[in-house]
């Protein structure tokens, strides 16, 4: 409490002097002084001031109520094994709510009310600061806490978690073409990064491969593959643990799929990759996030075709595509003096405007899917 001393001497004299009894037995002699009162009550605050002439005025008093201090409520997020803390909780893994922060300045915390849900509700009521919950599905969930203290007095607070899984998961798909498009015949690949959140044992990965499709393994990662690919599907599974707090948190797995053979049907044909990681424990099944449709193209633009056309083998090769070379310059200028179609164009020409562009690209150092400058 701070006090401030408003007295004025009928002699104009100065104060020079004050003695203040606070009614619990301390004393001041200062003009403005600050006390602190160690419990709730009322006490008669009395005052007496000295002027420059040594006169010591009567007492003048105050009645003072003080009240019981608001208590502070605080939490955080740990690990209930480790009590490490945590940022995030993990779906259908158990979590502790530690409220071990919160504290009342004159008492002590009696009571800590948990509302789970953030729907201002109290849910569960312990007289420990400590809580352990379990969060079902991914989301965000706001944690309410509301703290009473030896008194009575009350005091809420809220905090925001974000519910993870335990694996975080992402499919990248490379064509060589934007939107990951593709030609008959043309080989695709597929990655998918795998990185654990938490201790993982047991995991199994499933991918579904398009009907007419070939796939091929190109990078396991320590995981044993069962290519079932005849049928649609292929499985891994890892032998060892994935560890969030180890070197041994993330995995890759690579593997390409070779398109049909033979002119599509229709212009744009989409096909579609599914998959899923399973784990025993934690048990979680989850579909791997990321790309999943690659289309089929049944033809491609000129620009697009002279990009990837492979001068030595003389077919197109998706794995070109891009900037113009030299060599593709020449050969879009032959096609162009001799009025030949470009392969893989629906028999398209290359005219005049075209092969200004071309050449325009190859000077420019762009690739044909960027605007020329």
């Amino acid at each position: 409490v701070s006090f401030r001393d408003q007295s004025r001497d009928v002699d104009d004299d100065d104060v020079v002097a004050w003695r203040w009894n606070f009614g619990d037995g301390s004393t001041a002699d200062v003009e403005r002084p600050e006390h602190a009162y160690g419990e709730a009550g009322t006490y008669s605050v009395s005052l007496y001031v000295t002027d420059a002439q040594g006169v010591e005025s009567e007492a003048t008093t105050r009645t003072i109520v003080v009240g019981n201090g608001i208590p502070v409520p605080s939490f955080i997020l740990r690990d209930p094994d480790t009590l490490r803390t945590l940022s995030d909780a993990l779906i259908g893994g158990e979590v502790l709510l530690d409220a071990t922060g919160s504290y009342d300045l004159d008492g002590t915390i009696a009571r800590y009310g948990w509302d789970i849900n953030g729907d201002g509700v109290i849910d569960e009521t312990t007289t420990k600061p400590t809580y352990t919950v379990m969060f079902p599905a991914a989301g965000e969930y706001t944690v309410g806490l509301t703290v009473t203290d030896d008194y009575g007095s009350t005091a809420s607070t809220t905090a925001t978690f974000l519910a993870v899984s335990s694996l975080t998961t992402q499919r990248i798909i490379e064509t060589g073409l934007p939107d990951d498009e593709t030609i008959a015949g043309a080989v695709v690949r597929v990655t998918i990064l795998i990185s654990a959140n938490a201790i993982l044992n047991g995991l199994g990965v499933t991918e579904t491969v398009p009907e007419g499709w070939t796939f091929a393994s190109v990078k396991t990662d320590g995981a044993s593959l069962k290519n079932m690919a005849a049928t649609g599907v292929v499985e891994w599974v890892f032998g060892d643990r994935l560890d969030d707090s180890t070197a041994n948190v993330q995995r890759e797995i690579q593997y390409t799929l070779t398109a049909p053979a033979g002119t599509p049907a229709a212009e744009r044909q989409a096909v579609t990759v599914r998959g899923s990681l399973v784990s025993s424990s934690p048990r979680l099944n989850e579909p791997i996030q990321g790309e999943d449709r690659i289309t089929l193209r049944k033809t491609l633009p000129v620009p697009v075709a002279i990009s990837c056309w492979n001068v030595k083998t003389s077919a197109i090769d998706l794995s070109l595509s891009g900037k113009i070379q030299f060599d593709q310059i020449q050969y879009a200028i032959g096609l162009w003096q001799e009025s030949k179609p470009v392969p893989l164009t629906n028999d398209s020409k290359v005219d005049l405007l075209t092969l200004q562009d071309l050449i325009a690209y190859w000077l420019t150092d762009r690739s044909v899917f960027d605007p020329l400058p």
